[in-house]
This record gives C-alpha cells, structure tokens and sequence, in this order.
C-alpha cells in the first residue's frame, strides 16, 4: 500500500545573474501518461531571486511511496533580470526514494543552462532548460 508524504522544496539560483521571476510546477503521476493521471498539482510564483542565493521552503509537495506507477513530475519556467524566458521540457521527472528525508533542493545553472534535482540520498537528476524566443 502507498505511503503518502509531504515533501519541502528549497530553490537555487546560480544562473549568473538575478532571477526576476520563476514559476514552479509540480505533480505527481503515472509514467505512461503523466498528464491524464495527474494528481497532487502544486504551483507557485516567486519574484525577485537574486543570483547565488537560496530560498527555503519555497514550496511543499505531496509525493508517494512503495507505490508502482508513482512518479515526481517537475516543471520550471524562469525569467532572468536581462529578460530572457528558459522553460524546461514538459514531461522531466525526478522522484523521491524512501532513503531520502522529505527534501528536495531545485536550481538553476546558467553556464549549462539547466536544471537540477537534489535529494539527500538517491540519485540526483538535471535537465536542459530550453530558451524561448
């Protein structure tokens, strides 16, 4: 039987310069169809992130364990101060193990353009985040 958790999530900025705003979405879901079996959506805005900072508990999240078809879908859109908009792809997912405590570092790196996922124990994961023009 799954076990249901709340999750916090810290973000990072190292993209080389302020963030002027992110949004940040979050769902968790099956892996064949991430979307159609969407549940437990979670978003929030966040203005003015200066460069090389962190900010905690910016978000909680409810996440699944010891279930089969569970998976952590994470979603990032950033608007930098020089107003440049980077979007990651729809569809990256990174989960959340039992090993781990129930947070999760998210951040941005602007010399590979990515995004990252940090959990204390299990693999970490990252994604390039693609430039809108």
């Amino acid at each position: 039987m799954a076990k249901k958790c709340i999750g916090e999530v810290s973000f990072e900025n190292y993209w080389g310069e302020n963030i002027f705003s992110i949004y940040l979405g979050y769902h968790m879901a099956d892996i064949y169809d991430s979307f159609g079996s969407s549940r437990y959506s979670r978003n929030v805005v966040y203005n003015k992130v200066p460069d090389k900072t962190r900010i905690d508990n910016i978000m909680w999240f409810v996440y699944e364990l010891d279930a089969p078809a569970s998976y952590n879908y994470w979603f990032l859109n950033v608007i930098t101060e020089s107003g440049k908009v980077y979007t990651t792809k729809s569809g990256f997912y990174c989960s959340i193990t039992d090993a781990d405590d129930e947070k999760v570092v998210l951040g941005v790196n602007g010399e590979s353009e990515n995004l990252y996922v940090h959990y204390s124990s299990s693999s970490d994961c990252s994604t390039k985040m693609k430039r809108n023009l």
